[in-house]
């Protein structure tokens, strides 16, 4: 993708120290629909995964720090320090400040900077919970679903099979997708 190329560019260009980083610490940057977030780390793949929208509505400055963001993430993984709730407040902290120090760096990037700035300062452990986290994927993945443009009435199937399968399963996973049932977002004729 051209933007993600740009984003890239940018980082090479700015902050050499960030991009070695970024191509020490991921193996790739893949672009596609990320239910529930911008961007993501995922560990197990050692990439960073962009969502397309993000990438199709944002500016080559706010994706290049979004993905010193999620390389931060990979740094910190490596370093092994786990990504469990009880540390995720500090864990997304340190990735923001490093996302504003690159930001800062960039002519054009004040505004990716202020966004930083202000996710920041709104962190607090309610949003980093995992019934959070599972919260907003559950969200996210329908979005994501109507997005492909998946009919509304094979989502509602979807979810109610997922949800017969969490209540035999039980657990807090089952509270959350209950919840997630009972939203009238997901109940779209």
């Amino acid at each position: 993708m051209p933007r993600v190329e740009e984003a890239l560019l940018l980082i090479r260009t700015y902050d050499p120290v960030s991009y070695r980083r970024v191509t020490h610490e991921l193996e790739r940057v893949r672009v596609f629909v990320v239910p529930g977030s911008a961007a993501v780390y995922r560990e197990s793949l050692g990439t960073c995964q962009v969502d397309e929208r993000y990438v199709r509505d944002s500016s080559a400055e706010f994706i290049a720090s979004t993905i010193v963001h999620e390389a931060t993430h990979a740094r910190l993984a490596r370093c092994g320090i786990a990504y469990e709730q009880k540390h995720r407040v500090r864990i997304e902290r340190v990735c923001t400040r490093r996302q504003i120090a690159f930001a800062a760096k960039l002519p054009n990037g004040e505004e990716a900077c202020e966004q930083a700035q202000d996710q920041l300062a709104g962190f607090s452990p309610e949003v980093f919970t995992n019934q959070a986290f599972a919260e907003r994927e559950d969200r996210g993945g329908v979005e994501a679903l109507r997005y492909l443009g998946v009919p509304e009435w094979l989502i509602r199937a979807i979810l109610r099979v997922r949800n017969a399968r969490i209540a035999f399963g039980g657990g807090a996973a089952g509270a959350t997708a209950k919840m997630s049932s009972n939203n009238s977002s997901l109940n779209h004729k």
